[in-house]
């Protein structure tokens, strides 16, 4: 009787101890993580690569700014982040550049220095990142 009430003290007890997986594991997305700089590495339309004429820088500022250098045509803006969804939502709202006003919604995971981002042509969210018309970007960060 003894050893299977400690058993059975053992097995509820255990859920409490947590988890040793670090921070970021699975996609999971904390606001702090992102911040930095993002160089883009590959970009896929529909499932298929597709070529980058040109280099993407996007830095994410503590305050939920942002600013995205590509070409000649640099955009600023506001961001956030809801990492209640799953996948965690990214929302970022264009305030100065060639977009001005435009809000694209999107969809982002994280694991260790690769950050991808789903989004689509007309700034609805994608559910998934392999949904017809979805735009994913995968950028490395910069150290």
């Amino acid at each position: 009787m003894r050893r299977t009430l400690c058993l059975l003290a053992a097995l509820l007890a255990l859920p409490l101890l947590g988890s040793d997986a670090p921070k970021g594991y699975d996609g999971a997305l904390a606001e702090d993580r992102i911040e930095g700089e993002w160089l883009r590495v590959s970009q896929e339309v529909d499932g298929k690569e597709a070529g980058l004429l040109l280099e993407e820088k996007l830095t994410f500022f503590a305050g939920g700014r942002f600013l995205r250098e590509m070409g000649l045509h640099p955009m600023t803006g506001d961001y956030t982040i809801d990492t209640r969804s799953v996948p965690p939502q990214l929302d970022q709202v264009v305030t100065e550049g060639e977009k001005k006003g435009r809000t694209q919604k999107s969809i982002c995971r994280l694991s260790a220095d690769t950050l991808k981002i789903a989004s689509t042509p007309d700034g609805t969210r994608p559910g998934s990142f392999r949904e017809k018309n979805a735009v994913v970007t995968t950028y490395r960060r910069v150290k």
